[in-house]
């Protein structure tokens, strides 16, 4: 199931939350100055911090990369192995994802538009490497959505890597 939730932080603070889970989660909320306070006290707590907020700089750094660089089969591609990463069960059909996503909600995650994640996805289905269903996400070619990835499979008409000379 979708969750999303908002919050705003009152008229002078600028900063609001938003979250977004593909499975049910619990979430916990803390103030800033008492992550600073636990932080001061327990260096676990600041190391892990740390560690956690700069795994998620690199994240939106890659993320960014793919968005500028990657075309737009080779980002859904991405989606859809970290999806398998961590939703994915193993089946002899294939890797079967079973998370419920929206169309919008999975061409959001691509970059993309619906219009187009429907033309490439079904390009992926008509290759046999992979089919979004209503339900569920079926990957049945492994190594091919991998080359997708890495732009070594590309679909007609679309090219595989964007040049930029300096």
């Amino acid at each position: 199931s979708e969750v999303h939730a908002t919050r705003t932080v009152g008229l002078d603070d600028m900063r609001t939350e938003q979250v977004e889970a593909l499975v049910d989660c619990d979430v916990l909320v803390a103030s800033t100055n008492d992550l600073q306070t636990l932080a001061a006290v327990d260096p676990i707590v600041a190391r892990s911090l740390a560690r956690s907020s700069a795994l998620r700089l690199r994240a939106s750094e890659a993320r960014l990369a793919g968005l500028a660089f990657q075309p737009v089969p080779a980002r859904l591609a991405t989606v859809l192995t970290e999806l398998a990463d961590h939703f994915g069960k193993v089946t002899p059909e294939g890797v079967r994802i079973d998370v419920r996503l929206t169309h919008g909600s999975l061409a959001e995650m691509a970059g993309t538009t619906r219009e187009t994640l429907t033309k490439v996805s079904g390009w992926l289905r008509s290759e046999e490497i992979a089919s979004i269903e209503r339900r569920m996400i079926w990957v049945q070619d492994w190594d091919a959505l991998l080359a997708v990835e890495d732009g070594t499979r590309t679909m007609p008409g679309r090219t595989s890597k964007v040049v930029v000379e300096l």
